[in-house]
């Protein structure tokens, strides 16, 4: 972590990733460093996260995704001008949308042909 520069996360939010990311690790890290969360909400502890960068400790952080979602408009973090944050919808590229319009379509049509569809969810 003192090495780091900017600290991606991607990984699910599980039991063991659950506050992954607070005063402990943040302490670590540069005060130039920035932290970017498009996994899930939960895995950076927000208040440490907020602390961390009104400390000094932290430049900032690029934020997809919150333990609240939306956020709501009290969320500290929102009103930090070194703090990106978007509605979880970081990858939504007109072409991403496109592709997955098109994917969500095809599997449909296989289902009601009675064909088993391309990573179902059970």
């Amino acid at each position: 972590m003192p090495q780091v520069d900017i600290l991606t996360l991607h990984l699910p939010l599980t039991a063991e990733s659950r506050g992954m990311i607070g005063g402990a690790a943040l302490a670590l890290m540069k005060p130039a460093a920035v932290v970017v969360n498009t996994s899930r909400g939960g895995i950076v502890d927000e208040h440490a996260l907020y602390q961390a960068i009104t400390g000094g400790r932290l430049f900032g952080a690029g934020l997809d995704v919150f333990d609240i979602e939306p956020p709501t408009a009290d969320n500290p973090l929102l009103r930090l001008a070194t703090v990106v944050a978007t509605p979880h919808a970081g990858g939504g590229t007109f072409e991403t949308q496109a592709r997955s319009s098109l994917l969500v379509a095809e599997q449909l049509f296989e289902a009601l042909a009675g064909r088993e569809p391309l990573g179902r969810v059970a």
